[in-house]
């Protein structure tokens, strides 16, 4: 049987500005949604905090589509995305993930998972899919449903991951253990294609790839762990017609091969110059720095009315370069999602 896309018959209203961008229309306006949205910057979300573990947070369904539906009852976004962590897929490959408040998360291979058995998600993780079909049955926008980066999964799978950001023991078993590294990547892929698979079967309308570490890799890894890895999980998911966002730190470094990328459109951070001849053939999700949240309604508003993006308004989508800083003040966030929504049309180029 053939993967069944779930149709709401209940979301007349829905607001398309999101999509209309992600399919290079023209919006009603400028869509604007941040990563890090549903989470630890909200007051509500730190009074659950008190109340549930970080594990209850991201395995309970009800919690799941109460911390979900957080960011849209305060702010004016033109979408959703659930709330959940990347490195729930690596339980499919025989992982612990330990996820505790104040806390990174632990990521605890077992022996068992030397051999890499694939587990499947569906069973692992249905409160997740049952969540978003709850969700999208009623939401008034667009939902994100997402994963980590092979690359970055990797990365949490080697001890060595935070070693000055060098990543020493992948690039060693690039060097001594290649083929097995490759078989990591391959098996971490083929569970991240069914994990999004899922979630599109759910509802979700879009889905975001989160490969924050990839872009702090040298060109060949890159190419190999990262670029290749996302044109099989494109591939993989073109039939289902959902589009794919690319979002890496760091993509300066990288800036000539994102042309090619196997996204629709990239959410890329301040390390991409515009005024060195980027190419527009992909939507740009972004730029602003996370920092300037944390600095005034006025500095918010006269920042993002002086940027140059030089760019036509069916090609972006407003967004940060990375996730809401916990500190950052609410009143802030309004200006910043206000002032996107309220951009001139000579902002755009034509």
């Amino acid at each position: 049987m053939g993967l069944q896309l779930k149709v709401s018959s209940a979301r007349s209203n829905l607001n398309v500005n999101f999509l209309n961008v992600l399919e290079k229309t023209i919006p009603q306006r400028t869509p604007v949604w941040l990563m890090r949205q549903a989470g630890r910057f909200l007051p509500e979300y730190q009074g659950l905090k008190k109340n549930f573990s970080m594990h209850q947070l991201f395995y309970e369904k009800e919690l799941i589509k109460k911390i979900t539906l957080m960011p849209l009852n305060r702010f004016d976004l033109d979408a959703a995305i659930i709330f959940s962590d990347i490195l729930l897929p690596l339980e499919a490959l025989g992982s612990k993930i330990v996820l505790e408040h104040q806390k990174a998360p632990q990521v605890i291979r077992s022996e068992q998972e030397k051999e890499f058995e694939i587990r499947s998600c569906e069973s692992l993780f249905s409160f997740l899919y049952e969540a978003i079909e709850d969700l999208t049955a009623f939401l008034s926008v667009p939902l994100i449903g997402f994963c980590g980066g092979p690359l970055t999964l990797l990365t949490y799978l080697f001890p060595e991951k935070k070693d000055n950001g060098d990543f020493h023991g992948i690039k060693r078993w690039h060097y001594q253990n290649r083929s097995e590294l490759k078989m990591m990547i391959d098996k971490i892929t083929i569970v991240l294609i069914e994990h999004l698979k899922l979630q599109i079967k759910a509802g979700c309308q879009v889905i975001q790839i989160f490969d924050s570490w990839a872009g702090r890799f040298p060109q060949e890894l890159f190419n190999e762990y990262a670029f290749l890895p996302l044109k099989k999980i494109y591939q993989a998911l073109k039939p289902l017609a959902v589009p794919i966002i690319y979002f890496s730190r760091n993509l300066g470094i990288h800036q000539e091969v994102l042309p090619s990328l196997s996204a629709d459109a990239i959410s890329i951070d301040s390390s991409i110059n515009f005024q060195k001849g980027f190419s527009f053939n992909k939507i740009i999700q972004g730029t602003f720095d996370p920092a300037l949240l944390l600095t005034t309604p006025s500095i918010i508003k006269d920042e993002i009315l002086k940027k140059a993006f030089d760019i036509p308004k069916n090609l972006w989508i407003g967004n940060l370069g990375h996730g809401v800083l916990p500190e950052t003040p609410i009143e802030n966030v309004h200006a910043f999602i206000d002032t996107i929504h309220a951009l001139p049309s000579s902002t755009w180029r034509q």
